[in-house]
């Protein structure tokens, strides 16, 4: 079984009407996938789409790959049920810093958000291993190969009202022309790897995202989420 194989029989319901849209283009990408030796494996890539349905969105934490170590990629934006890499330690300091009894994890399961509306969404859902000065134009390649499904499942987010975007770094940022709904918040800030966390014009670990979209949430009359775990 392929990934448009496994899609046509198992697609998340919750989002049934953008994946039927979609599947033309899903069987694209699952025939340049082929030859790849990519992560996640294709039965987990919409993990994200299975535990957010799109009518319970309300936030859209929009990363940029799925981590490069294949036991650690789920499906979902910088979460990890059996680790907690980098970036997502660096998460987790500044929800510790912002966030009242947020209690630092001992793991990266981000379940918790997904089932209140939090759509953990990356821009590009596989990863393929490369040697290390071959890797960015492999990365490239795959952004190339969902650009579409991307651009599309944005356009249809942002049909709804009162959703948070969160974008983190440059190529999270690059889809914001795509979000033109004015109901909707869009909040950027550099990406929170080791490498960008405290860099740009709005570095991460300043920029309070997440007491930022919880006040907009309750402007709008939306219950917030609960950012402890």
């Amino acid at each position: 079984m392929d990934l448009y194989k496994f899609t046509l029989k198992y697609y998340p319901i919750g989002w049934k009407e953008f994946f039927m849209y979609a599947m033309d283009n899903i069987k694209k990408i699952s025939k340049s996938l082929d030859d790849c030796d990519y992560h996640p494996e294709y039965s987990i890539i919409w993990t994200a789409f299975y535990l957010t349905p799109y009518d319970k969105v309300k936030v859209v934490i929009l990363g940029q790959d799925p981590y490069p170590n294949y036991a650690d990629a789920c499906g979902a934006s910088f979460m990890c049920r059996n680790n907690i890499p980098a970036s997502l330690k660096n998460i987790f300091n500044v929800l510790q810093d912002t966030i009242e009894d947020f209690v630092y994890p001992q793991n990266g399961d981000l379940t918790k958000w997904a089932v209140q509306g939090v759509f953990l969404l990356n821009t590009t859902l596989t990863f393929e291993r490369g040697e290390f000065n071959n890797q960015k134009k492999l990365q490239d390649k795959h952004k190339q190969k969902w650009s579409l499904f991307m651009k599309e499942l944005i356009k249809y987010i942002d049909k709804k009202n009162n959703i948070v975007y969160m974008l983190w770094g440059a190529k999270a940022q690059s889809y914001s022309n795509y979000m033109t709904n004015n109901k909707n918040l869009i909040l950027t800030s550099s990406h929170p790897s080791p490498m960008s966390f405290k860099s740009g014009e709005e570095p991460f670990y300043t920029c309070d995202h997440f007491n930022k979209c919880n006040k907009f949430l309750e402007e709008k009359g939306i219950t917030p989420i609960d950012w402890r775990l």
